[in-house]
């Protein structure tokens, strides 16, 4: 039964990801190169697909296929078992299966816009990437100086992405908005992570916090906890932005 699943799993992603299902041959097919492996895309991929492609930038096609035919790739063609294909890579500089199939997927782009491979600049930009992490890790573990610097960077990067989409959050629950949230109903120092959905409508933001009028406790039975424990008064009810709530799916 295992392996059947995981025949039908591999079959399914082939099909979703190259947009057609594959022969036998083309399945079991395995190329050595470079120019194998993008000649192989060329083949199995529809003409239509293949518009769709380059109505891409190249930016967007290779982002968005990473985990489509990338993946497919990198399971299919050896690029984690060390197989042909990947040997060659390794003689070109590229050791990690992720690296590998972002260039397959850049040198088919630039083909079939018409476009030159430019593979040493490719090549080149692995090398920096993965000396630079190198560096990195390096230094992280040795340079408190410069660990407290990344540190600080990265908190403040969060912070600005959290005000980016707390300004989002505003501008889209205006007052009488509907709003559906999974709220703690557990009360104590240590709560569980437990969760009850909640209907309601946005009444008004203070600061950064959201009070909601409650008009439907899904879980009748939580009720009486959902309003010991988050100090619901008139059925209205303080929302921490992130912190007590979960937006549910409409």
């Amino acid at each position: 039964m295992k392996r059947l699943a995981l025949l039908l799993l591999a079959c399914f992603l082939a099909a979703t990801a190259l947009g057609q299902p594959l022969s036998k041959a083309d399945q079991k097919y395995q190329p050595r190169t470079l120019e194998a492996a993008v000649g192989q895309l060329q083949k199995i991929h529809s003409d239509s697909l293949k518009q769709r492609i380059i109505a891409q930038t190249e930016a967007e096609f290779i982002a968005r296929a990473h985990f489509g035919v990338g993946m497919w790739m990198r399971n299919n063609w050896g690029l984690w078992r060390g197989g042909p294909l990947a040997q060659h890579f390794h003689t070109l500089g590229i050791y990690h299966p992720d690296d590998m199939s972002g260039v397959i997927l850049t040198c088919y782009y630039r083909t079939l816009r018409g476009q030159d491979w430019q593979l040493d600049q490719q090549v080149q930009f692995y090398r920096d990437y993965w000396q630079a992490a190198a560096v990195h890790e390096q230094r992280w573990k040795t340079d408190p100086a410069y660990r407290a610097t990344v540190q600080a960077q990265q908190d403040s990067a969060r912070r600005a992405h959290e005000n980016k989409q707390l300004e989002t959050e505003k501008a889209t629950l205006h007052p009488g908005a509907h709003l559906r949230v999974y709220i703690d109903y557990q009360c104590g120092l240590l709560p569980m992570g437990e969760r009850t959905l909640l209907e309601g409508t946005v009444v008004q933001w203070v600061g950064n916090d959201l009070d909601m009028k409650i008009t439907r406790y899904v879980d009748a039975r939580r009720k009486r906890r959902v309003i010991k424990c988050n100090a619901v008064t008139n059925d209205t009810v303080r929302l921490r932005w992130h912190q007590n709530y979960v937006r549910a799916q409409t």
